[in-house]
């Protein structure tokens, strides 16, 4: 059985849709838990309404806000299957999502597996990116350090998949995986606001957990105002707080994982990079952003383009 786990915070709207689409799936041994992590809109009046319209068992359970990855956690402990799968609410999984990726995890020797996923926004269903893994057709980092090990599934190299996960990301994320529950009976999901899916793949290499990937497109990820992150935004505040959040958990890594040095220092550029050219580059104000400026050049003093582009800002 598949235990799908659904966090949940005010999204009342998106649950009749959510628990439609997992009852589309054309894998049908699943359990559905739904985490409300505190709303304060009519989430359980809409899951009491619902829970006799499907053919599988749906629990629910309040907790007061401590955000997803919390509420992951509680679905996690919460679960009966031997497999866990993680349903964003806003977002959707294509029917063959489920059969596919527990077809591939149980043929192959992996603990976990993942696919690409496209994303559209909601307002418009316009397509803005049709594969994950392939940004205008060009294969990602991560995809050239896999080997095939069954038709159409691929392994990660353990090491490699550190150290590409660390500078670029291996694209996993929990609305794109399938776990076998026994990962959790030696991690836990990290407790961060945001950043929890980075992290969680590290976590996972580091302890050697074998992870992979198909390269079929399953699940389609939603863009809307109501997103928890939005880097790309052009509401300042939305993006200030999204790379603030992202330091605060990049800088809680070691709590969770084991670095060697120069693991550390590409930590520290990383976050040197986000105080820098995002938050401070970007920052129309000059104090502010020469204040975002000195903190990246403290976490990577001996970056030439940093400290050129400091200066120029000076005396702009």
């Amino acid at each position: 059985m598949i235990s799908v786990i659904i966090p949940s915070y005010n999204r009342a709207t998106f649950i009749k849709r959510a628990l439609n689409n997992i009852s589309e799936q054309t894998f049908k041994d699943v359990e559905v838990i739904i985490v409300d992590d505190g709303s304060t809109d009519n989430t359980r009046e809409i899951i009491d309404g619902l829970k006799d319209n499907y053919g599988f068992d749906i629990a629910y359970y309040f907790q007061k806000n401590q955000g997803a990855a919390a509420a992951r956690q509680s679905g996690v402990n919460n679960a009966k299957g031997d497999f866990l799968a993680f349903f964003d609410s806003d977002d959707l999984w294509h029917t063959d999502y489920l059969s596919s990726l527990i077809h591939a995890l149980e043929s192959s020797k992996l603990d976990w597996i993942y696919c690409p996923v496209e994303r559209r926004n909601l307002a418009t269903n316009e397509l803005v990116s049709k594969n994950s893994f392939y940004p205008n057709g060009c294969p990602r980092n991560f995809v050239k350090i896999a080997h095939q090990v069954g038709k159409g599934i691929y392994a990660l190299d353990l090491n490699a998949a550190i150290e590409v996960q660390l500078k670029n990301g291996i694209y996993m994320g929990f609305q794109n995986t399938l776990f076998k529950k026994q990962i959790f009976e030696k991690v836990k999901i990290p407790n961060l606001r945001i950043g929890q899916d980075r992290l969680m793949a590290l976590v996972l290499l580091k302890n050697k957990f074998h992870g992979g990937f198909i390269e079929q497109v399953l699940a389609t990820v939603y863009e809307h105002e109501g997103n928890t992150t939005s880097s790309g935004s052009n509401d300042r505040k939305k993006v200030v707080f999204t790379y603030t959040q992202l330091i605060m958990g990049y800088e809680k890594y070691t709590d969770y994982v084991l670095l060697d040095k120069a693991e550390e220092k590409i930590i520290y550029k990383k976050i040197a990079n986000f105080y820098f050219w995002h938050l401070g580059y970007s920052e129309p104000i000059k104090r502010v952003a020469l204040t975002y400026m000195w903190k990246g050049i403290k976490r990577d003093p001996l970056s030439f383009s940093k400290l050129k582009s400091f200066f120029i800002r000076i005396f702009k």
